[in-house]
């Protein structure tokens, strides 16, 4: 039963968070809750694309980056 509750909890956490940064954008970018969702999603999907990216670089870093041109 203990661990249910903790579960419980953490998603409520997690949904007030949520809640909470998306009125936060929506108070500061001056946009409804569509766009607040909106740029809730391209954070994401830059943080995505810069994980990738120092990701790549950290690898290239470590075991050499490959030759692409001859």
């Amino acid at each position: 039963m203990g661990a249910v509750i903790v579960f419980v909890q953490g998603i409520l956490g997690l949904l007030i968070g949520l809640l909470i940064f998306l009125l936060l954008v929506k108070h500061y970018f001056k946009t409804g809750w569509l766009g607040a969702i909106g740029v809730a999603i391209m954070a994401i999907v830059v943080l995505v694309v810069l994980t990738f990216i120092l990701g790549a670089v950290l690898v290239g870093a470590l075991f050499g980056f490959p030759k692409i041109f001859g």
